[in-house]
């Protein structure tokens, strides 16, 4: 049964926000459509990092790491979608490759830091 949670929960996380992204793009469709998908679609990234510590036994009680990995959860955020204009960030993730497939890895990483 602790297997069925352990796995469980990642996958029905996954199948309800594919069904919330599609039902939001049939559905929802204003000026603002693109912004909230995407915003969905990264707290479902983060939620899915945080899943996947949410069994483990040995937490830390460091409130540290949590804020640095809200912080940046928001700064990838607001950088991706436009909402902060920094060059320096850009050519930093030009440097070394990074692009969007990579930030989402960077957001499953900050829920899987949040949770532990």
């Amino acid at each position: 049964m602790d297997d069925l949670k352990k796995i469980g929960f990642p996958i029905l996380l996954i199948w309800l926000s594919a069904f919330s992204i599609k039902v939001l793009k049939t559905y929802f469709n204003t000026s603002l459509s693109n912004t909230i998908i995407s915003l969905v679609m990264v707290i479902t990234l983060f939620f899915f990092g945080f899943l996947l510590n949410k069994n483990r036994k040995r937490r830390s009680e460091s409130v540290f790491k949590k804020v640095v990995s809200i912080l940046v959860l928001i700064l990838l955020y607001l950088m991706q979608y436009g909402y902060l204009n920094n060059m320096t960030f850009y050519n930093i993730f030009n440097i070394f490759g990074i692009n969007e497939y990579f930030i989402n890895m960077i957001y499953i990483l900050c829920g899987y830091i949040f949770g532990d």
